[in-house]
C-alpha cells in the first residue's frame, strides 16, 4: 500500500480537530511536540490503497511565533513538507481566518484551503465564490461541514487526488510576497516591520474578499439596533470597544459577527483590520459564538483525586474537542476553572452556574450531555 501525509492547520474553533477526530476515529496518537507542552496529535486514515497519516497542528490565528503553538506550527513547516497541507477556514468568519492562510503563503507553502462551516456561513449572509476565491489565490478550495460524514468522505478523496504541484500563487499573491520580502529586508525595526507586515497582509485579505466573498447585510432590525449603538457614542471612533461592547449584547450568542463588524466600520468609519484588533485583544470581546453551554471542569487538588482527568478524557472524547474549543455546533466548550465548592460530589462540573457531580462514569456523562441539548 502507497501512504501520503496530510497537515491540518487553522485558527482555533474552525472545526479543525472535530475533522482530525472524523478522520482518524480511534486511531489515534497524542504525545507532546519537542520541547513544550503542546499536544501533538496524530492519526491514521486507511482509504482504498493508501495510508493516509494525519498531524493536527495547535489552531493558531498566526505565525509570530508569540506562542508555543504558533512556535510548533513554524518548526513543522521549517522541518516536514507533508504531501498535503490543510488550512481549515471558519467560513462564517473567512476575513479572519484568512491572515494565517496569507502567512502560509509568504512562506512558500501550498495550501488545500477547506473552507468549512459553511452552513454557518450562510445563515449570517456570507457566500464564497468557490472559483473566485481559487483563482485570487492560485490555491485549490474545498467546501465541508465538519460533522458531515459525507463532507468527510470527499475530503478524503480529495486527499488522495489533488495534485498540488499543479498549482501555482495567483498573481496577486506573488505580487504581495515581493513586497513583504522588500520589506523584510528595509531595515526597519521589528515593532514597526510588524506594522507594515500587517497593514500589506490585511490589503491583500481585503482584495481577496472583495474578489470572492459578497457579505449580506446584517438585516434591517439588526442595522436599526446598532444605528442606536452607535448615536449613543455619538459616532466616536474613540469609543469603539464600548461601541463593540454594546453591538456584541444585541447577539444571544455575545459576540460580534462579522457582517455586524464590517458595518460598524462602514459607519464610523475605520478599517475593518482596526476592529478585528479590538475582537482578538479584549478578552471580553469576542469575533466568534461563545458556546451555549460552557462546560466548566473544576481543576482543583480534590477534584484530580477524585478521577477528573478521567472526566476530562471522557468529555474530549465525546465532544471530539481539546480544552478551550468549541463543537461545531455551537453548544459546547471545555473549560478547567478552579474550585468552585462541589468536593462533596466530585468529579463534578458546572453549566451555566449549575453544578453536576457524581459524574464517575462515561453513562453519567453522555446522560448529562444529553440533558444539555
Amino acid at each position: 500500500m502507497s501512504t501520503m501525509s496530510v497537515a491540518l492547520t487553522g485558527n482555533p474553533n474552525t472545526g479543525k480537530s472535530t475533522i482530525f477526530n472524523e478522520l482518524t476515529g480511534m486511531r489515534q496518537k497524542i504525545g507532546n511536540w519537542p520541547g513544550v507542552t503542546v499536544d501533538k496529535k496524530m492519526g491514521v486514515v486507511n482509504y482504498k490503497d493508501r495510508v493516509i497519516t494525519v498531524v493536527d497542528l495547535p489552531g493558531t490565528y498566526s505565525i509570530n511565533a508569540r506562542s508555543a503553538e504558533e512556535q510548533v506550527v513554524i518548526d513543522y513547516f521549517k522541518t516536514t513538507m507533508p504531501d498535503l497541507a490543510v488550512d481549515v477556514i471558519d467560513s462564517s468568519n473567512i476575513e479572519r481566518n484568512l491572515f494565517l492562510t496569507v502567512q502560509l503563503l509568504e512562506e512558500g507553502i501550498p495550501l488545500l484551503i477547506d473552507l468549512n462551516m459553511q452552513d454557518e456561513a450562510e445563515r449570517k449572509g456570507i457566500r464564497i465564490n468557490i472559483q473566485k476565491l481559487e483563482e485570487a489565490l492560485g490555491m485549490p478550495v474545498v467546501q465541508t461541514v465538519g460533522r458531515s460524514k459525507k463532507s468527510i468522505q470527499k475530503l478524503i478523496e480529495i486527499f488522495t487526488t489533488t495534485v498540488m504541484s499543479n498549482y501555482r500563487p495567483s498573481a496577486m499573491v506573488e505580487e504581495h510576497k515581493a513586497k513583504a520580502t522588500e520589506l523584510k529586508k528595509s531595515g526597519l525595526s521589528a515593532e514597526e516591520l510588524d506594522e507594515k507586515l500587517i497593514e500589506l497582509r490585511y490589503d491583500l485579505i481585503d482584495k481577496i474578499m472583495k474578489k470572492a466573498v459578497v457579505v449580506g447585510n446584517v438585516g434591517l432590525s439588526t442595522s436599526e439596533k446598532i444605528d442606536r449603538v452607535l448615536e449613543a457614542h455619538a459616532y466616536d471612533p474613540t469609543q469603539i470597544v464600548g461601541i463593540l461592547l454594546d453591538v456584541q449584547d444585541l447577539f444571544e450568542r455575545h459576540y460580534v459577527p462579522e457582517p455586524a463588524a464590517y458595518y460598524v466600520a462602514e459607519k464610523l468609519p475605520l478599517k475593518i483590520s482596526l476592529i478585528y484588533d479590538c475582537l482578538t485583544f479584549y478578552a471580553s470581546l469576542s469575533p466568534v459564538p461563545r458556546a451555549k453551554y460552557p462546560i466548566q471542569v473544576c481543576d482543583s487538588v480534590v477534584c484530580r483525586i477524585n478521577e477528573n482527568e478521567t472526566l476530562f478524557s471522557a468529555l474530549k472524547s465525546l465532544l471530539g474537542i481539546d480544552v478551550g474549543e468549541v463543537t461545531y455546533d455551537g453548544r459546547f466548550t471545555l473549560e478547567k476553572t478552579p474550585c468552585f465548592g462541589a468536593c462533596d460530589i466530585a468529579p463534578a462540573v458546572r453549566v451555566n452556574g449549575e453544578v453536576y457531580g457524581h459524574l464517575d462514569s462515561r453513562e453519567k456523562i453522555e446522560e448529562l450531555l444529553h440533558t444539555l441539548q
